[in-house]
């Protein structure tokens, strides 16, 4: 039962998986196999010796590093012992602008530079009162180390510490006057104290060292790139890293930095980042650091025998035939199969532009030339009836136009007009005007298009009549550059927007709002963009259903005016909807700018090549 559903998922996969299975069990596995022991047989008496000769070497640098320290906590000491710096630190608060600054400068030119000459390693040293900066000074080529302002956290812990210093882990250095990308330091930090009154602390001294400056006194121990090379303090803490990515980071919940912590030097095998590595370390006694080194298992491995070579040499003959095999199944059958697959997924979804290129007759190149036909006939067959529904919808539309009679209906609203004007009722007569004027452009049935100027002048009218629904509690500004109210337009663009914003957004809104129409031409486009401050909405519910991401009777409008524009102009033009409750909404149509003429062109076909550029509108 076991062996047949194994067969039976063997059988479900992929032919590419069964392909590498069968390469990697039965060729590249074994080989791999045999390779493992007989290196592991040849390399393990050698192996001890290896890690104690690795340790010695990381073990050279343990001088150079101790130096560092001292010579940096030497300074620290220079520093707060100097006349000028006591006095700096002292009077700070009292002094004159003019003897700070020559104090300052005695520290710049005279005292600093000779105390940092030939200790390239510092990058910066710096004086502050809680956390404002009284001095720093920073080498000639590492200005981008000075800041204008402290971490007070900082001077907390050496407050605390009553004049003794501390030495910080690896950190990117704040509030840096000029910024170039991340500066790691590590920072030695004391409290001064007043040189005459004991216990009395006056200001922090920091001198910080460049860690990348700082980590080229070991880096260079190996000549492995999957070497990493680290120093941790007490805690846990990178002072510094090979790995810059390390940096800032602590490794204290690391097991193998644990193991580290406890013994002062020595080597053992551990996993990390799923490589075999092998640990070496050794400790600084002052500040406590541990010197740490991850070198690859693998860079331990012993002589090869002869026989050792020629086996290799046969595993990477077999390896490479074996990939050659299965470059050519995945060249004449995998690739095929896949691509087939893909133009599958597009069919399904929709995408009837099939591609598939196949110089093969065999069996799977029939298959695509197959299947290309096929999906070539289906687009095809839709196209018909695409174009088939879109002329009967359009019929029916001509239809219900001609049954409406319009100069009945003009001649009616006329005579009310007449009636209301005869009994001095003129606000009812602008609106019996207004109502007429909209008609006229509404089922005028000669021509789809007209110009900007018209379909504002039909919007006003429109806003007469609502001007008398909802008095003036709804106001409509207009922003339209005079230039372009002759350009072309379909009908009936404006009002539904409009009108879609009454309804919606202002019209239960008690204080009633603004609705904002600007027309503007980008490129070679022509956006309409309404806005209102109404209530607002889900304005990704409205996206998807534009989209046709969801079916529902909501949105009727809009998505008319979207079909519509989409239908005249293409695809890549239509309506996008933004808004948020309780935010308003925003709406824009965009269409091509042309004349007229163009326009006709593209409603007869005639490819006039317009530009196509879409630059999102934000509310």
């Amino acid at each position: 039962m076991i062996h047949t559903r194994q067969t039976r998922r063997f059988r479900d996969f992929s032919l590419r998986t069964k392909l590498l299975v069968c390469l990697f069990a039965f060729i590249i596995g074994p080989l791999l196999v045999a390779t493992v022991l007989i290196n592991y047989q040849l390399g393990i008496a050698e192996t001890q010796t290896a890690y104690q000769e690795q340790l010695n070497t990381l073990k050279g640098s343990e001088a150079g590093l101790a130096n560092i320290v001292a010579e940096t906590e030497f300074l620290s000491l220079n520093i707060l012992s100097d006349e000028t710096v006591q006095d700096l630190s002292r009077y700070y608060d009292t002094m004159s602008y003019t003897d700070i600054e020559r104090r300052r400068a005695s520290l710049f030119v005279f005292s600093l530079p000779t105390l940092l000459r030939y200790k390239p390693y510092i990058t910066s040293v710096s004086l502050s009162r809680h956390g404002e900066v009284m001095f720093q000074y920073a080498q000639a080529s590492q200005t981008d180390a000075l800041v204008y302002r402290e971490d007070t956290s900082i001077s907390a812990q050496a407050y605390a510490l009553e004049g003794r210093g501390f030495w910080t882990p690896a950190y990117a250095l704040q509030n840096r006057i000029r910024e170039a990308g991340p500066r790691y330091v590590i920072s030695f930090i004391r409290a001064i104290m007043d040189i005459y009154t004991y216990g009395e602390y006056t200001a922090i001294q920091r001198i910080s060292l460049d860690e990348a400056v700082f980590s080229t006194y070991y880096s260079n121990l190996s000549t492995s790139t999957d070497t990493i090379t680290m120093i941790v303090d007490g805690s846990g803490g990178i002072v510094s890293s090979t790995d810059k990515s390390l940096l800032a980071n602590s490794m204290s919940v690391e097991p193998f930095i644990q193991e580290v912590l406890q013994s002062d030097e020595g080597f053992f095998p551990l996993h990390y980042g799923g490589n075999a590595y092998v640990a070496f370390h050794y400790t600084i006694a002052n500040p406590g650091w541990h010197v740490v080194q991850l070198v690859r298992r693998s860079s331990f491995s012993g002589e090869r025998t002869i026989i050792n070579k020629f086996v290799s040499f046969s595993i990477a003959i077999c390896i490479l035939f074996g990939i050659l095999f299965s470059w050519v199944q995945n060249r004449s059958m995998i690739n095929p199969l896949r691509m087939l697959e893909e133009q599958m997924q597009k069919v399904k979804l929709g995408d009837f532009d099939v591609q598939i290129s196949s110089s093969s007759e065999d069996e799977i190149g029939r298959l695509c030339h197959l299947f290309t036909d096929m999906a070539s006939t289906v687009k095809e067959l839709i196209d018909r009836v695409y174009k088939k529904e879109l002329r009967a919808k359009e019929a029916q539309l001509i239809a219900l136009q001609a049954q409406i009679n319009p100069h009945f209906l003009y001649n009616t609203l006329d005579s009310i007009y007449w009636l209301a004007y005869r009994n001095k009722d003129h606000k009812v007569a602008a609106q019996i005007a207004a109502l007429s004027s909209v008609f006229r452009q509404a089922l005028s049935s000669d021509d789809r298009l007209t110009t900007i100027r018209n379909e504002l002048e039909n919007l006003k009218s429109y806003m007469v009549i609502q001007d008398g629904l909802v008095g003036d509690r709804i106001k409509m500004e207009l922003d339209v550059p005079e230039e372009l109210k002759e350009y072309q337009t379909m009908k009936l663009v404006l009002q539904p927007l409009v009108e879609n914003s009454i309804t919606h957004g202002l019209e239960r809104k008690i204080e009633g709002g603004t609705i904002t129409v600007r027309i503007a031409k980008s490129g070679d486009d022509i956006r309409f963009i309404v806005r209102d401050d109404g209530l607002g909405t889900d304005g990704t519910q409205i996206s998807k259903i534009l989209d046709g991401l969801i079916e529902t009777e909501g949105a009727l409008a809009l998505r008319n005016l979207h079909d519509r524009v989409r239908l005249q102009y293409g695809p890549q033009y239509g309506v996008r909807f933004e808004s948020a409750k309780g935010k308003g909404t925003t709406v824009v149509v965009r269409i091509p700018a042309m004349t007229l003429v163009q326009e006709e062109d593209m409603a007869l076909g005639t490819d006039v090549s317009p530009i196509v550029t879409f630059e999102s509108e934000r509310s």
